[in-house]
């Protein structure tokens, strides 16, 4: 399963790309419960509630090219999944993210979750396209 998000944003690509690598703070908004940064890259074990039951993830960053990109690999309970996140330089003072979430089943259980979320997929793109516009407001206001 595969979504794409794009968002522009009415800031330069360093001060975007500065906001979405500031990894700290964006494992507080993703995550409940405890998140943990362990080792030399950043890695995180948070829990997450994902069809009304908690499951543990662990994630890491898989790539980082700064100011324009970086990858987070990842799997929760049986479902294996890759965060692409590229900032682009949109004309002066203008960017655009683009979002690609790529997720693959590593085992039984992770299919039959993938399957559901399959089914959720345009609502997940809807509501992950309006977190993303939220958090371009966040810092399109920070750039002001």
């Amino acid at each position: 399963m595969r979504i794409d998000v794009s968002q522009p944003v009415a800031a330069p690509q360093a001060l975007v790309f500065r906001h979405l690598a500031d990894f700290d703070r964006l494992a507080g908004r993703v995550g409940s419960g405890a998140v943990a940064i362990h080792g030399r890259e950043p890695q995180w074990t948070a829990r997450v509630h994902l069809h009304g039951v908690e499951r543990t993830g662990h994630l890491r960053l898989a790539r980082l090219d700064a100011p324009s990109f970086y990858a987070v690999e990842g799997g929760i309970e049986g479902v294996a999944a890759v965060l692409a996140v590229k900032v682009a330089p949109d004309g002066p003072d203008q960017s655009r993210i683009d979002l690609a979430l790529e997720a693959r089943p590593a085992s039984l259980r992770g299919r039959l979750i993938l399957q559901t979320l399959r089914l959720m997929q345009h609502r997940l793109t809807e509501r992950l396209a309006a977190r993303l516009a939220a958090f371009a407001r966040e810092i399109e206001d920070a750039w002001r």
